[in-house]
């Protein structure tokens, strides 16, 4: 189960542990309604932060109980997982990570998650011929890298940062400039700019047939 592997995850980084344990949970009444209810059903609703509160449980029993595991079964009924159904673990944790941002949100943990897991990625544009360089830098939660047909890691890695030949590509207008400079030796690359404490690395190992919409190895 990608829950049970990514609690063990969560739980052995102590800054994200601590971090969320130390958050005080205030019965304000919230709830977080669900669709409309049809006639003769109750409504589905749960607190505003149950996410929050079960891994407060989970970490709890796993820092103080004699026990040896906790199965996170109020967990996955709190996010309406299927326990019968496998879920990409990558999905599991940017769903999961939104809902946490969400209710660190007026907290004094607030800041958390970017402070523990966000990495800055840089993407270049250059050409030589025309002396440019330009740089966008935006953070991100998960590093994400193609793995298929690699012999390892730093094979992977090395790829990802690689110069990407961009063909008859028309650059920014300069200041002066109503149309930019078109130029034939223009090249592209994401690479990474700031690393964080603690790295989440997504190992792409399948590529979609946008076809049949099935992945393929």
């Amino acid at each position: 189960m990608c829950s049970s592997d990514l609690m063990q995850q969560f739980f052995s980084v102590a800054q994200l542990r601590y971090g969320i344990l130390s958050v005080e949970q205030h019965d304000t009444g919230e709830e977080e309604k669900k669709d409309e209810p049809k006639e003769g059903e109750a409504a589905d609703t749960k607190p505003a932060n149950a996410e929050m509160a079960q891994l407060q449980r989970i970490f709890s029993y796993l820092e103080t109980s004699e026990r040896q595991d906790h199965v996170p079964i109020g967990l996955c009924e709190t996010m309406n997982l299927q326990l019968n159904v496998q879920m990409d673990a990558n999905e599991f944790l940017m769903n999961l990570l939104d809902r946490v941002e969400k209710q660190l949100k007026g907290t004094p943990q607030e800041k958390l998650v970017d402070r523990v897991f966000s990495c800055t990625m840089a993407s270049q544009l250059r050409s030589k011929s025309e002396n440019f360089f330009r740089q966008a830098e935006e953070k991100e939660l998960v590093l994400e890298i193609d793995v298929q047909n690699r012999k390892d890691i730093h094979e992977s890695l090395e790829k990802m940062v690689e110069w990407e030949n961009l063909d008859e590509y028309r650059l920014d207008p300069r200041p002066g400039e109503e149309v930019g400079v078109q130029c034939t030796d223009a090249q592209k690359r994401v690479c990474l700019h700031g690393l964080p404490n603690t790295m989440i690395v997504h190992l792409k190992r399948f590529v979609l047939d946008y076809e049949d919409r099935k992945s393929v190895v």
